[in-house]
């Protein structure tokens, strides 16, 4: 028997549940809700769910403190939803680990196909540790020997570099510090200090004075 997957909603708009709820429940979700940020933690540590939905404005404890929580403890995919729509507030979201973020008013139905995406991406990047192997069009990543090809020809390999695959991002660390992550097909610069050169895709990415500089290294 397929395991049915959970998503949680914490938001404490009871009209946004039950609207998600039944177009995540038609999908063949199983759905549990909380309405205060105080009781994400408790519901997420014993629910162990799949995916959350998770409001920003919450009584009790913000949304933003809760998914640094989350993202403290597990990789499990976050999708953000909120009344602001600011860039520095959806840069904010992905810079706390969210996977994606959703601008209130929004479609059910949007929500469903964000979700299948995201469970899409974890089943290939899990296929791709099987094989040990993470193919992305003409891009080809060697998850053991941390090489980044593109049309065969290799255009990365740094020693004191390593990628670390989870469920719904790839990270770059140098030593032990996280330097940048790709996640939704966006590349995040977590630590520009000790950035030296990383390729991404077909862009070498690398530390330059006053920001960052890209670098096409593809066809």
């Amino acid at each position: 028997m397929s395991h049915k997957k959970l998503i949680l909603i914490a938001d404490d708009e009871v009209a946004i549940h039950d609207s998600l709820r039944l177009y995540l429940q038609r999908e063949g979700y199983e759905v549990y809700s909380v309405f205060r940020g105080t009781d994400v933690m408790e519901a997420f540590q014993r629910m162990r769910p799949d995916l959350v939905i998770l409001d920003i404005m919450m009584p009790g404890r913000s949304g933003t403190e809760v998914c640094a929580d989350i993202r403290a403890i597990s990789m499990t995919p976050v999708i953000i939803l909120t009344a602001k729509g600011e860039e520095a507030d959806r840069l904010l979201g992905f810079a706390l680990g969210a996977d994606d973020y959703i601008v209130k008013p929004f479609s059910p139905r949007e929500i469903v196909s964000r979700i299948r995406v995201i469970f899409r991406r974890i089943n290939s990047l899990e296929t791709a540790q099987e094989k040990n192997e993470l193919q992305i069009g003409n891009t080809r990543i060697n998850l053991s020997r941390y090489e980044v090809c593109v049309d065969g020809e290799k255009v990365v390999e740094q020693n004191n570099f390593r990628a670390v695959f989870t469920a719904t991002r790839l990270s770059f660390w140098q030593d032990a510090t996280e330097v940048a992550y790709v996640s939704n097909n966006r590349l995040y610069i977590t630590n520009i200090t000790v950035l030296g050169a990383i390729a991404v895709g077909q862009w070498s990415v690398e530390a330059a004075e006053g920001g960052l500089a890209f670098r096409w290294i593809g066809g």
